[in-house]
């Protein structure tokens, strides 16, 4: 005999509204991988989603970065790397993505950068 009182300590369950063309969406979606159902898929894509924001790092862009600062530690980040987007310059050495941008539009007019 299944123990009722057991199954409703493990989980909590939360009542949660979705549009119709959400739920068909969800449906289609749960057939295509193959769930057991509309709650297992459900609980599986959050248990996904909540995996990948875990993971996420927050960036905490530094303050009062000069334009010589930031050009002098480009230059430097990118004698250490063959290739580099402009996001991860900014992302990697922790500088706004304008001032990002307008340093390496500099070294580009100066043909430091191509």
């Amino acid at each position: 005999m299944i123990d009722v009182q057991k199954i409703i300590e493990k989980e909590t369950i939360v009542p949660v509204r979705f549009p119709k063309h959400a739920l068909q969406k969800i449906d289609e979606a749960a057939k295509r991988v193959g769930a057991k159902s509309r709650s297992a898929f459900i609980r599986e894509a959050t248990e996904k989603y909540v995996q990948e924001v875990g993971g996420l790092k927050v960036i905490e862009i530094r303050e009062n970065v000069s334009m010589e600062e930031a050009r002098t530690e480009i230059l430097t980040y990118l004698s250490e790397h063959n290739e580099a987007e402009t996001f991860d310059i900014a992302n990697d050495l922790r500088l706004d993505l304008d001032l990002t941008v307008k340093v390496l539009k500099k070294l580009w007019e100066e043909g430091k950068v191509s």
